[in-house]
């Protein structure tokens, strides 16, 4: 996939803002082509993903359902930002299940046999433990 190439997310720092991007990217296209976001947005998330902090307007935007459950996670656990790291992880390991579909969020081990998607170029080992979300690898789990 072009729009990932040279994007490693394992010597930086993670904030909310940057993680929710990251989880959040792979329904970019799928937006585009039901024309959900135009073709301006979907560039300016490609360019996003390349910055330290994203637009938190840009992706309230993008993504109005995936922040429209951040704020209300938030709001239920009487945290004061939405955008905190550990809202943004709750939102995604812990609330978007999504009935095991392709959308699920799901923690898995890497295995040869299960075809995945790198996109952040995470060095990856077998028995790795991954989230991953339409079926790319979002996080790695030290």
């Amino acid at each position: 996939m072009e729009f990932f190439d040279n994007i490693s997310r394992e010597e930086e720092e993670m904030i909310g803002e940057k993680l929710f991007l990251l989880y959040a990217f792979p329904c970019a296209r799928i937006r585009l082509v039901r024309r959900q976001i135009d073709e301006d947005r979907y560039f300016q998330l490609t360019a996003a993903l390349q910055t330290e902090r994203p637009r938190r307007r840009l992706l309230k935007f993008c993504f109005p359902h995936a922040f429209k459950a951040l704020r209300e996670l938030a709001r239920a656990n009487s945290r004061l930002d939405p955008w905190s790291l550990k809202n943004v992880q709750a939102l995604w390991r812990e609330n978007h299940q999504k009935d095991g579909g392709i959308c699920a969020v799901s923690l898995i081990a890497v295995s040869d046999k299960v075809p995945l998607s790198n996109p952040y170029s995470y060095d990856l080992q077998p028995g790795d433990r991954v989230y991953i979300h339409m079926r790319c690898i979002i996080e790695k789990v030290d």
